[in-house]
């Protein structure tokens, strides 16, 4: 029942991570770097505004989300448990999306690759330490 929220989390973060990353790609290639930096800009703050109003709905209507996916009132009560700690992460994960997604455009795939692995090993550590 919670996994649809995750694409609520992940998507505006892919939207304004590739989609700003392919125009900060083209304007680096033109050789046009400042337009490159001001996409960057636009998609940092289109980003923020994004994760801010993903954070505000899955914080404050989380019950409402769970119900309209499905969950009835045995799931609910887990879904919410399983939900609570990642309300207090969801700027994070889609700023995630939208910094790698640049960093593989600007010649660091090895940067994008190694913060996309921290995040899952932190993710797995997390998991066992709640078992």
């Amino acid at each position: 029942m919670a996994a649809p929220v995750w694409n609520l989390i992940y998507s505006p973060g892919l939207l304004t991570g590739i989609g700003g990353s392919v125009l900060f790609s083209a304007a680096r290639g033109r050789g046009d770097k400042k337009k490159g930096n001001d996409y960057f800009t636009l998609a940092l703050i289109l980003t923020a505004f994004l994760a801010a109003v993903s954070w505000f709905v899955i914080v404050f209507w989380d019950t409402q989300l769970l119900g309209f996916f499905g969950a009835e009132e045995t799931l609910m009560i887990l879904a919410k448990r399983y939900l609570f700690p990642v309300k207090f992460a969801v700027p994070l994960f889609v700023f995630n999306q939208m910094l790698s997604a640049f960093l593989r455009n600007d010649n660091h795939p090895g940067f994008a690759t190694a913060a996309v692995l921290s995040g899952g090993v932190f993710n797995i550590r997390r998991l066992f330490l709640c078992i």
